[in-house]
């Protein structure tokens, strides 16, 4: 472990029990875990899971393929271990970034003064009032969406996508470019919050209709360029141990892997197959907001978001991201009951790469689904190494969280 901060203390009387460590990481995780994010699939109900996980394994360095929300990474981060973080949205890498540096809000007030009120920005983006305003927002929220997105790409840098976001091993720090992070952040966050009300999907994307979000006791009627201020000081963080980085990557999980080949612990979430695979689809006016690219005019992100939305095939871009994950002692994998194929299946094409397999069960409810479900592990059997597992899962249907870990067989 690269963080050897922790004292051998227990602390009864104000932590209940737990010893330094184990209040620490719960600390932590309810830090993450209060964070506003309204990710479809976000992690963080699993986060003591996952870090009890990597913490036995003695990892000091981890590589988040799939990002999402950045929960995850940022869990890492917080304990004190070495992150990349990788998502193919730009939205979300923008997010991850926030979220991972240790930058305090750079933004001027003047500055958010000229994002929200200059009319320059009117000029350089007409992206809300073309394709959403009418059916997803009202003409002055439009127009305020456009203006500020306008204003915001006047402002300051516009981040490049497929590359390199984020590095905090960088120095001096780009006091500019991280202005257009938090800049982006404080919109996104507010969209997120105030738009995705009263179910999955709306059209294929997490904007609820006009009439429905406004109506909602969440907004209650309020458009949302009235309550955009108390985003500003909503923006995300969290305090880092010293010594431990963090890096952004916005690129296809399959050219990550082949720029990033090694480390102690590669953890994948990636996404179960079905319609709600296709994030980039679910979350395309985020990611235009912050592209500037109207979602089907961009081929490649198309191509790449959808290439795990159908059964077809699936099996094999598994098997091709492990393919090109060898160089990782460790892999974690997090799947559950709407996963592309059984847990018998999964575990077995694992296996196919020389890795010996162990699974954990995190017992979690997602609110959007209509059934809640349960899964019974198998019995318990011994190997011929002498380490307990479990086979023959009976999966009924679930909405448990599994965790596979995956290590190199002797």
């Amino acid at each position: 472990m690269k963080n050897d901060s922790y004292e051998p203390l227990f602390i009864t009387d104000e932590f209940g029990g737990m010893d330094h460590e184990e209040a620490f990481v719960k600390e932590s995780c309810k830090s993450i875990s209060s964070i506003r994010s309204n990710y479809v699939g976000n992690k963080r109900r699993i986060l003591p899971s996952v870090w009890g996980i990597s913490k036995a394994l003695g990892v000091s360095t981890v590589t988040d393929a799939f990002g999402g929300s950045g929960s995850v990474s940022s869990m890492f981060a917080s304990l004190g271990l070495d992150v990349t973080y990788n998502d193919l949205l730009l939205s979300s890498c923008m997010q991850a970034a926030c979220l991972l540096s240790e930058s305090p809000t750079m933004v001027t007030e003047e500055e958010w003064d000229i994002l929200t009120k200059d009319p320059q920005g009117e000029s350089v983006c007409s992206l809300s009032r073309t394709h959403y305003a009418g059916k997803f927002f009202t003409e002055e929220e439009a127009l305020f969406l456009d203006r500020y997105m306008g204003n915001l790409r006047t402002l300051f840098p516009i981040p490049k996508p497929n590359s390199l976001i984020y590095d905090s091993t960088q120095t001096p720090l780009d006091h500019s470019f991280m202005k257009t992070i938090q800049a982006s952040c404080a919109m996104i966050g507010h969209i997120n919050s105030v738009c995705f009300v009263g179910g999955r999907y709306y059209n294929g994307q997490t904007l609820a209709k006009k009439d429905h979000r406004l109506s909602h006791a969440k907004n209650n009627g309020v458009e949302l360029h009235r309550s955009f201020y108390r985003s500003i000081s909503r923006i995300p963080r969290i305090e880092y141990p010293r010594g431990c980085s963090a890096c952004v990557y916005n690129m296809d999980v399959s050219e990550l892997l082949k720029k990033k080949q090694s480390g102690d612990l590669l953890y994948l979430d990636p996404p179960y197959g079905g319609e709600s695979s296709d994030y980039a689809s679910l979350y395309k006016f985020i990611e235009e907001f912050v592209t500037g690219i109207r979602y089907e005019d961009d081929s490649e992100k198309i191509k790449n978001a959808s290439k795990f939305k159908g059964d077809n095939g699936y099996s094999d871009l598994f098997k091709e991201v492990l393919s090109l994950s060898d160089g990782y002692k460790n892999w974690l994998i997090s799947f559950n009951k709407t996963s592309f194929a059984n847990l018998e299946e999964i575990t077995s094409i694992i296996e196919s790469f020389g890795r010996s397999v162990d699974v954990e069960s995190v017992s979690i409810s997602y609110n959007y689904r209509k059934k809640r479900r349960n899964i019974v592990l198998g019995e318990l059997t011994t190997g011929p190494d002498g380490k307990t597992r479990r086979k023959n899962h009976i999966v009924e249907g679930t909405d448990d969280e599994l965790l596979l870990l995956a290590r190199r067989a002797k």
